[in-house]
């Protein structure tokens, strides 16, 4: 039988908490937050501490620097609501942390609230800032590989890329924002694609590049994006190639 040897880390003395009321401008923002919130998230979350007050604590480093609740605490509590003071737990991260509300009960309106408006408008404020991810995808790769896999990734990345159009052109790329991006990059049509272009698997690309200049000769240039969208939209999960949507598209482009 083999014997467990006890964790160090768990057997240390954890350190004893300390409990302070500061003023909120003891806080400060992360210069480097990966995520740029959305107003539907601000929103929801300044009409829900108004109604019920404050649930979910804040998170910051030693300096006072926030890691989580830059939305709830700085912007809405601090900000918008006029919250002067902040209740600070200093402790070592040994324990968890808990925020009893003592005037809520159990399964009440108010904590039913808390509940549902702590988990929604977590998923409908996230925005992902492309720059930060990609900066902490370089300096930190194991971070981000164990949160991120490649389609994740490539999601974030895209998110905030725009292909100039206008007029009737407007529809179809609507349809195809997103995945189909890395694939023009990969032929050069888009300026600015290039670091994505490794990312693509350049037998696919390479093929319907050279069905596509088969078929379209001259118009093969503006032919290109669009079918390369489909294809890489087939290729992390869509469907292509799309029916009766070719003649349509090459007739809009």
């Amino acid at each position: 039988m083999t014997t467990r040897k006890p964790n160090s880390s768990k057997s240390s003395p954890a350190s004893k908490p300390s409990v302070e009321i500061v003023s909120i401008g003891e806080l400060r923002p992360d210069p480097l937050n990966a995520n740029r919130h959305t107003l539907a998230g601000h929103r929801m979350v300044e009409k829900s501490m108004e109604r019920v007050k404050f649930g979910r604590p804040g998170l910051a480093a030693a300096d006072g620097t926030v890691i989580a609740g830059n939305l709830s605490v700085l912007e809405v509590a601090g900000g918008d609501l006029g919250a002067d003071e902040v209740i600070i737990v200093r402790t070592d991260g040994s324990r968890p942390v808990v925020h009893v509300r003592t005037d809520i009960e159990a399964g009440s309106p108010e904590a039913i609230e808390l509940a549902l408006t702590d988990n929604r408008s977590a998923e409908i404020s996230l925005d992902w800032s492309p720059e930060m991810i990609e900066r902490y995808r370089v300096e930190h790769p194991n971070i981000v590989g164990g949160l991120w896999d490649q389609k994740a990734i490539l999601e974030v990345q895209t998110a905030d890329v725009q292909i100039p159009v206008t007029g009737e052109e407007q529809e179809t790329w609507d349809k195809k924002i997103g995945y189909g991006r890395i694939l023009a990059a990969h032929t050069g049509i888009v300026a600015g694609f290039g670091r994505y272009a490794a990312l693509v698997p350049a037998d696919l690309v390479d093929r319907i590049i050279e069905l596509i200049k088969a078929n379209y000769g001259e118009d093969a240039d503006e032919a290109l994006p669009v079918f390369l969208a489909d294809m890489l939209t087939h290729y992390l999960g869509g469907v292509w190639p799309p029916e009766k949507e070719g003649n349509d598209e090459k007739a809009n482009d």
